[in-house]
């Protein structure tokens, strides 16, 4: 909406207009690779493993029985 506005500004408006959607555009691509860094980094978030899920390792470490 903002940048339809803008475009009612003439030239400085159409550049303005220009960085905002390219700021978005660089947000949504890098946003979410930085957004799994951290979270991996903070131990939210585990690699997968070629061994795949353990069910029962993952209940004992839950204190929960089958």
């Amino acid at each position: 909406m903002s940048a339809i506005v803008l475009e009612t500004m003439g030239d400085k408006g159409v550049l303005v207009r220009n960085i905002v959607l390219f700021a978005v555009l660089v947000y949504e691509l890098i946003g979410p690779v930085l957004t799994k860094i951290a979270l991996t980094k903070a131990g939210d978030i585990k690699e997968k493993t070629d061994e795949g899920f353990d069910r029962e390792a993952f209940l004992a470490s839950q204190g929960e029985k089958k």
